[in-house]
């Protein structure tokens, strides 16, 4: 599940620790509400974590929360009585094939720790790139960003 704001964006995904790892509960707040919450209440990397932590978690997901207002990223283990804050120096759980790049965080498609290495071979193989883009308005190009490799 994903959902975006004029000030933030979230993105779920499962998280599936070993068994009796990570403690999870169904009374509390569903996470798909503490979303909501967040989406419209939140308009900044703070205020966001603010409603996460005071919130009844329940069961374990991982979370990507990124800031328009901060330009920044984080992503979360969250569950019951854990909210693990990440961001591109900190998150510890790569394998060898996960490498770590600066400016670029994410969790792998698996069970973490994984040892598929698609993620990782995107990230070595694939130069990213933000591209030039442009548009034709009265038959003018209209820039609205710069090539950057």
């Amino acid at each position: 599940m994903t959902g975006v704001s004029e000030y933030v964006s979230l993105g779920e995904k499962v998280w599936l620790p070993p068994k009796h790892s990570v403690k999870m509960t169904r009374y509390g707040n569903p996470w798909t509400y503490v979303i909501r919450d967040v989406l419209y209440e939140a308009t900044n990397i703070k205020e966001a974590l603010s409603i996460m932590n005071k919130a009844h978690r329940t069961c374990a997901i991982h979370l990507g929360l990124g800031s328009a207002t901060d330009h920044s990223f984080r992503m979360f283990e969250y569950a019951y009585k854990t909210l693990n804050n990440y961001d591109d120096t900190n998150y510890t759980h790569y394998g060898a094939n996960h490498p770590k790049k600066a400016g670029i965080a994410y969790f792998d498609k698996h069970v973490q720790p994984s040892g598929d290495n698609c993620v990782g071979l995107i990230l070595t193989n694939v130069n990213l790139c933000l591209c030039r883009l442009s548009s034709m308005e009265t038959g003018k190009p209209k820039v609205y960003g710069e090539l950057l490799v």
